[in-house]
C-alpha cells in the first residue's frame, strides 16, 4: 500500500494484518515517475499483482468567491489524478498481460459525467480517467486482463468536505468501500453510485449542454 500520511497508512497496514494479510507500506511522491515504476517492479517481485487499485488523488477548486484556480494546483492535479494513474497502469501491465490475468482498478467520479463549474481541473481528470479506463477495458478483456472505473458520488473525507456546493446523498468510506469490493469481484466494468445521483449525472452528459447548465447552476453549483 502506499499513502502520503505515514501514520494513517500504518493504522490501516495494522487492521489489515490482524486479518491475516501480509502488507508492505511506502510513502513517495507519486508525480516521480521513476520511483512509482521501481514500486510496481519491487512489490511484483513479492509475488504476482492480481488486482491492483489507482486510488491516489487531490482536488481543487474556483475558491468560494469564485476567484479561478491556481494553476499550480491544477497541474499538480493532473500529474497525480492523470499522469501518475497511467503510469502506474503502464508499469504493471505488463506482467498482467504475460500472465493472461489481473485486474486494474481506476477511481474516477461522477463528476467525469459533465463539468461541474466549482471543480474544473478535477473533473477534467475523471473524465479523462473514464475513458482511459473503458478503453484498457476493451483492449484487454480478450487478454484475460479486467478493468473497472469506479465512479463515486459523494464520500465523506477531507477533501469531500474541502470542496465547495452541496453533497447530496452523502456516503460514508465503509458503505462505499463495501459496494466497491462486491461490484470489483463480479467484474463490474462501470461501478457508479449512488443511485439516484448516478442516474442523475449521467443525464446531464446526455441532455443538451444549455439545459444540463441551468440544472447545475440550479443545484447550488456556480461561482
Amino acid at each position: 500500500m502506499h499513502g502520503r500520511n505515514t501514520q494513517k497508512l500504518e493504522t490501516v497496514a495494522s487492521q489489515c494484518r490482524d486479518h491475516g494479510a501480509r502488507v508492505t507500506q511506502c510513502s513517495f511522491d507519486i508525480r516521480d515517475s521513476g520511483i512509482l515504476r521501481d514500486w510496481v517492479s519491487d512489490s511484483g517481485m513479492m509475488g504476482p499483482l492480481d488486482v491492483v487499485i489507482s486510488n491516489a488523488g487531490m482536488n481543487t477548486n474556483i475558491g468560494h468567491n469564485g476567484d479561478g484556480e491556481r494553476w499550480e494546483d491544477s497541474a499538480a492535479l493532473m500529474d497525480i489524478n492523470l499522469r501518475a494513474t497511467m503510469v502506474l497502469v503502464d508499469a504493471a501491465l505488463p506482467a498482467m498481460r504475460q500472465r493472461g490475468r489481473g485486474q486494474i482498478a481506476l477511481l474516477s467520479s461522477l463528476a467525469g459525467y459533465f463539468g461541474l463549474p466549482v471543480t474544473p481541473s478535477y473533473c477534467a481528470s475523471k473524465a479523462a480517467i473514464k475513458a482511459y479506463g473503458e478503453a484498457l477495458r476493451g483492449w484487454l478483456a480478450p487478454q484475460g486482463v479486467a478493468v473497472n472505473v469506479i465512479m463515486p458520488g459523494y464520500v465523506d473525507s477531507a477533501m469531500c468536505r474541502a470542496m465547495p456546493g452541496p453533497k447530496p446523498f452523502l456516503w460514508t468510506p465503509e458503505r462505499a468501500a463495501r459496494l466497491i469490493k462486491r461490484q470489483l469481484a463480479v467484474n463490474r466494468g462501470r461501478i457508479s453510485f449512488p443511485f439516484p445521483l448516478n442516474f442523475g449525472t449521467w443525464w446531464l452528459a446526455v441532455l443538451p449542454e444549455a439545459i444540463s447548465q441551468r440544472i447545475v447552476r440550479g443545484m447550488g453549483y456556480h461561482g
